[in-house]
């Protein structure tokens, strides 16, 4: 319900990339606002204490680079901003939240200028929709609307086009769509995942582990055209708990391969649909890149690469290094880092399937290099004390969070050895607020 119509003046912009304006001494997160903007709102949400929420009703004076009023795709928060206005945004939300969560001093810092994406639209390779009682499409923000398939400007046009005949084949079999008002039904969400080579992973996300007319899905879905692609593999996962949690999924293969492969920079990587991969390919290049360019060849160096995933940025680095080990808890990420061991000849991998926490208790190896990162909520103390333990000469922290990055970085510089030499932010999601970071720093001899 909406309420009480004020107009705001959009002072900044808050670390997750919403305006921030003030009323009667009280913020105001106005989403897709910008620095400068007059706008009238509606407030959404006013606690008696805390932040309050509007919605844009009216600008009245736009920021010089918007491009639209227009309501913008769910997912797309900043697809009405310039893209020379959006990175500018990024990096000043970067050094705002580095200077006040790190206590960094940044006219002294070693932050380099972002590298810009070199697609800005249909950059991404995975897509998540829901299922609801009428159609296949994206949450509209903080509700329980569903948002129909139209023109999704994150994703190439033959994935769109295939998303439009997927929601018209799904209406025909009438498989029941979960209600989750209800806790009803069997199709919750729909996941693809496809690579450079134009293969695609369908998974199809269910309440549990009943899927009706299972023998059709199976043969006719293969069937349904895919301009200059292929279905190379079906999923289910069973998601048994009333809200969409990841960490719950079961997946059964029910036809083709359970992965797809992507190559970049000469290295295979296999990942399945559950298993983390950088959604935005010629981005994840140049993180490869700059990696490459941090780390000098040493046979006799040791790497551990914490939450290490399927081994993205360490194993590209196998034939530089002396051993790399991969330290990663989920087991299917683990699965795939083997099979990338195998599909790339590497023989000087090793992986631990383990917590990092319980990894720092049982590890008897010195590193020279650690590469960490992080889930979004950073590093726990005793991670962060099991660093500084093994005093590696090198740290590459890669962060999607800057509070995070800022607190964490603070705890491992603060007279504790280290000094960061260079951050270099990636647009890894442009039309977005988010960006990734990565830092290097170094032990001072």
């Amino acid at each position: 319900m909406y309420y009480k119509i004020m107009q705001l003046t959009i002072e900044k912009l808050a670390n997750t990339g919403e305006g921030i304006g003030y009323y009667n001494e009280r913020t105001v997160f106005v989403p897709y606002s910008f620095p400068g903007e007059i706008v009238d709102i509606s407030i959404t949400k006013q606690p008696k204490k805390g932040v309050i929420w509007g919605k844009i009703e009216k600008i009245i004076t736009p920021h010089p680079k918007r491009l639209s009023n227009n309501p913008p795709f769910p997912g797309c928060d900043w697809q009405n901003l310039d893209y020379s206005a959006q990175i500018q945004f990024k990096e000043n939300i970067l050094k705002d939240t580095l200077q006040y969560f790190g206590k960094f001093n940044i006219n002294q810092f070693p932050l380099k200028p972002t590298v810009k994406s070199p697609k800005i639209w249909q950059y991404r390779n995975k897509i998540t929709l829901t299922f609801s009682k009428d159609s296949l499409g994206f949450y509209a923000p903080k509700t329980h609307q569903i948002t129909p398939i139209l023109d999704i400007p994150l994703i190439p046009n033959h994935i769109q086009e295939y998303l439009i005949n997927l929601d018209i084949y799904f209406k025909k079999k009438k498989i029941p769509f979960y209600q989750p008002e209800e806790d009803k039904g069997e199709l919750r969400q729909l996941v693809l995942k496809w690579n450079s080579s134009q293969e695609i992973l369908l998974g199809l996300i269910t309440r549990d582990n009943k899927l009706s007319k299972k023998e059709d899905l199976v043969n006719e879905l293969p069937q349904i055209n895919i301009a200059g692609s292929k279905l190379t593999g079906l999923i289910q996962s069973i998601n048994k708990l009333p809200q969409e949690n990841k960490l719950s999924l079961k997946n059964k293969l029910l036809w083709g391969n359970p992965y797809i492969i992507e190559t970049i920079n000469n290295i295979a990587y296999a990942h399945s649909l559950s298993s983390f991969f950088q959604t935005n390919l010629d981005v994840a290049k140049l993180l490869l890149d700059q990696i490459d360019q941090w780390i000098k060849q040493d046979a006799s160096s040791v790497l551990f690469d914490l939450y290490g995933g399927i081994g993205f940025l360490s194993i590209a680095l196998a034939k530089k290094l002396g051993q790399i080990n991969i330290i990663e808890n989920n087991a299917e990420a683990i699965e795939m880092a083997l099979m990338n061991n195998n599909i790339n000849s590497l023989n000087n991998v090793k992986l631990q399937q383990e917590t990092v926490e319980n990894f720092f208790m049982i590890n008897k190896l010195i590193p020279q290099v650690i590469f960490i990162d992080p889930p979004r909520k950073g590093c726990a103390p005793q991670v962060i004390e099991g660093l500084l333990k093994l005093t590696p000469k090198q740290i590459v922290y890669t962060s999607c969070f800057p509070v995070t990055l800022a607190r964490d970085l603070q705890h491992l510089t603060m007279n504790n050895g280290y000094s960061i030499k260079e951050i270099v932010p990636f647009d890894m999601f442009p039309q977005t607020p988010h960006l990734e970071t990565m830092a290097l720093l170094e032990r001072i001899s």
